[in-house]
């Protein structure tokens, strides 16, 4: 690498930095599903939650969070039960 090929780095400003909403205009993958949600770490219970970009969990977090897009995880279904005996 050359000393003109150097790109300092820049802060990235917070509102490119947090999911995107549901834009149903949009062709392709998208941050939030059409509710508005997607995943969210909480360091302090060390788990995923489903949660909409904009609610009471990630206000709680703070900066302390981390979040992927709402398709990068698999959802939980319902197992059905098997009855013993």
């Amino acid at each position: 690498m050359r000393p003109d090929d150097y790109i300092p780095m820049r802060p990235i400003p917070i509102t490119e930095r947090l999911p995107k909403p549901y834009d149903s205009s949009v062709i392709g993958p998208q941050d939030c599903d059409p509710m508005g949600r997607c995943w969210w770490w909480s360091p302090d219970d060390k788990c995923w939650f489903w949660e909409p970009a904009q609610s009471d969990f990630v206000e709680r977090c703070g900066a302390d969070f981390l979040w992927l897009p709402h398709w990068t995880l698999p959802l939980p279904q319902d197992q059905p039960t098997q009855e013993m005996g």
